[in-house]
């Protein structure tokens, strides 16, 4: 649960400082920081309690860059399935632009070998560039044990 409330809080951060105009690089870059860390712990979290308990869930991490002109639509392909899926589909945004600010970014870049975004990551396996919303819902599809909308 303390996972879930880090993230929950350091997102709620985010959005509060994308709104707020006069808020220095340091706080922002600190707060976007500790949002990425918050993620990939999360997503840690979600990835051990599917396969040790076997969870109905598919998590997916999802690296992204600002200056990637595809990435909005990648964005938009994840944010439906979430709202289709609920809480079936957990998606762990990491954003590239921090990749040599955080060591743990770093790791996982390498541990993927993520060279392009968008790139998505579900059950280990990578997908680059933009995966199409039909090739998504077949992978998430294949991943869940029961899915309300997998036909």
């Amino acid at each position: 649960k303390s996972a879930v409330k880090d993230l929950s809080d350091s997102l709620s951060e985010v959005i509060a400082f994308e709104e707020e105009k006069d808020i220095s690089e340091t706080r922002r870059k600190s707060t976007t920081r500790r949002y990425v860390l918050d993620n990939l712990r999360y997503w840690l979290l979600a990835r051990e309690s599917q396969q040790r308990c076997q969870l109905d869930i598919v998590p997916i991490l999802y690296f992204y860059a600002t200056e990637c002109p595809s990435c909005p639509n990648q964005g938009t392909i994840l944010s439906y399935f979430k709202n289709l899926f609920g809480e079936k589909v957990l998606v762990f945004p990491i954003n590239l632009d921090l990749l040599y600010e955080e060591p743990m970014i770093e790791i996982v870049v390498k541990q993927f070998e993520v060279k392009k975004y968008p790139t998505i990551i579900i059950n280990d396996k990578k997908y680059e560039g933009v995966v199409r919303k039909d090739k998504l819902q077949a992978l998430i599809c294949e991943s869940l044990q029961e899915g309300e909308h997998c036909s």
